[in-house]
């Protein structure tokens, strides 16, 4: 598994922390994309005792194309497509 650089947990994100299931059910992927999405670092993921475990704010940003520190994915249609005058 490939380790990513994830911010470290805080108080607050120590609810309930989602399975691969949960995961896979929200995106509606099956869990063994979420297990690759994640082996690939594509995916922000925890593993706690070889046990992977996602917070669900994460994923819920990353989902909408959210990345950690505030940075966004556009789309490359939305890059250098000013009207021209």
């Amino acid at each position: 598994m490939i380790a990513t650089k994830q911010s470290p947990l805080k108080p607050e994100d120590m609810g309930r922390l989602w399975t691969a299931d949960d995961v896979a059910a929200y995106l509606q992927m099956s869990k063994s994309w979420v297990y690759d999405a994640s082996a690939r670092g594509e995916l922000p993921s925890r593993s706690f005792a070889n046990r992977l475990r996602f917070i669900p704010e994460e994923i819920r940003d990353w989902a909408i194309g959210k990345r950690p520190g505030g940075a966004q994915i556009v789309p490359l249609s939305a890059v250098g497509s000013k009207p021209q005058p």
